[in-house]
């Protein structure tokens, strides 16, 4: 028997077992997964104490809506100056409401 031979013969081997035993395997994760206790989740909520910060970063009063809504007119003039499409106006609004109801949501 050669080399090649005995190499193909251990590569069935091995194959035929990993054939058995994949699914063996992956049943028996699947029943432990099942039947162990790590699924009871509590907890706290440690950033509740953040919700202050957000709310002045995001809020009314910040001036991060200003700067957004500032970049979002600077990057459509410059998109009507490269394509020359009114489309660019249409969409611009719709964009700064669905910002103005994003930063709402947050704050």
């Amino acid at each position: 028997m050669n080399v090649s031979a005995v190499i193909r013969k251990s590569s069935i081997k091995l194959h035929e077992f990993i054939r058995w035993s994949v699914p063996l395997l992956v049943l028996s994760w699947v029943v432990v997964l099942c039947l162990s206790n790590t699924g009871y989740a509590e907890g706290q909520n440690y950033l509740s104490a953040m919700k202050g910060d957000v709310s002045a970063t995001f809020g009314k009063n910040s001036d991060l809506p200003g700067y957004l809504y500032a970049g979002e007119t600077l990057v459509a003039g410059v998109t009507w100056m490269k394509t020359k499409s009114p489309w660019v106006f249409v969409g611009l609004p719709l964009l700064m409401i669905f910002t103005h109801w994003g930063l709402s949501y947050v704050a």
